[in-house]
């Protein structure tokens, strides 16, 4: 089931992580990112139709995430894990209350089905982007069922 159209949802996403937070030196915006990197990220990654890049963290070569319209795709290594954006039931700072707030860089997420994932991401002013575009999916996912 679509919930919207993936233009929408990219405008609603990036708008969501630039007012609630910002890009920072790894994690951005897919369009911030130079055409070497975009085009690195696009061969490793089959986007779907109808699907869109929507933010990248790339701390590392080995260590990197993707959201698009639709997934959350992790990669460490040679390994990969996805995430079907609507199936996200839950997203949580992993670190509440250990570090700092402008330290967190680790989020929880459970998705629907109780598979449990953690996720890297920048610390800062990213993080919280990050965590407020992943709350709004799961709140379009719920509005939508």
């Amino acid at each position: 089931m679509s919930i919207a159209n993936p233009q929408h949802t990219k405008a609603t996403w990036s708008s969501v992580f630039k007012r609630k937070g910002a890009s920072g030196k790894h994690t951005k915006l897919f369009e911030e990112f130079d055409a070497i990197v975009q085009k690195a990220i696009t061969e490793r990654v089959r986007l779907g139709e109808d699907e869109l890049p929507v933010i990248a963290s790339t701390p590392t070569e080995q260590s990197w995430f993707l959201l698009t319209t639709k997934r959350l795709l992790l990669f460490t290594g040679n390994e990969s894990e996805t995430v079907e954006t609507s199936s996200i039931g839950e997203v949580l700072p992993a670190e509440f209350g250990q570090v700092k707030k402008e330290e967190m860089s680790w989020l929880k997420l459970a998705t629907r089905g109780g598979r449990k994932l953690q996720v890297q991401v920048e610390a800062g002013p990213p993080f919280f982007g990050v965590w407020n575009v992943l709350r709004n999916a799961i709140a379009r996912s719920k509005s939508a069922n």
